[in-house]
């Protein structure tokens, strides 16, 4: 009993640590896939940061939208937003090498949605365990950037080099 609260507040770092890692990892495959085929990567780099970022909002507000309504079902979204980072694996392993734009603006908004779901999830189970709203921000904010800065450098340095895209999208959907 007086192990639960810790268990419970390692399980939520972990998970926010875990899916920015992830969530940062799919942005730079599929930038990598992008600057492969489309070769401008540098001209887009703005927008497809925002697309992103605008994926971990609205994936964030539906998150939060659905937990509103009914708290109980944190434990449901965590395995739904989990899986549906397998169809996004599937969609850059098999995708056309003639990939367009577009499709790659609906995989930045996908990955970044993706990713945001588990904030508000993270900060409800949080808050159950009584951790004070401040502090409950900041851990998760500090677990959020320190895994999406190991998954970025973990996939810019070593999945993506020696695996490639499909490989490592796997490997990150895994």
């Amino acid at each position: 009993p007086g192990d639960a609260p810790a268990t419970r507040s390692f399980d939520d770092h972990f998970l926010v640590f875990s899916t920015g890692g992830v969530s940062m990892g799919m942005n730079i495959v599929l930038m990598f896939m992008y600057q492969s085929i489309h070769g401008s990567l540098f001209l887009h780099v703005g927008l497809i940061s925002a697309v992103f970022m605008l994926g971990l909002c609205l994936g964030s507000l539906a998150s939060q939208a659905i937990l509103s309504r009914a708290p109980a079902t944190s434990w449901l979204v965590m395995p739904i937003g989990i899986l549906l980072y397998a169809p996004l694996a599937a969609a850059v392993v098999f995708s056309p090498a003639d990939l367009s734009q577009s499709a790659f603006i609906g995989g930045f908004l996908l990955a970044g949605a993706l990713g945001g779901v588990f904030v508000p999830v993270a900060a409800s189970r949080l808050n159950a365990a009584s951790v004070p709203h401040e502090v409950a921000g900041a851990m998760i904010e500090w677990n959020d950037h320190l895994g999406g800065a190991c998954g970025g450098l973990l996939t810019a340095l070593v999945l993506l080099p020696i695996f490639g895209g499909a490989y490592t999208a796997c490997a990150l959907a895994f």
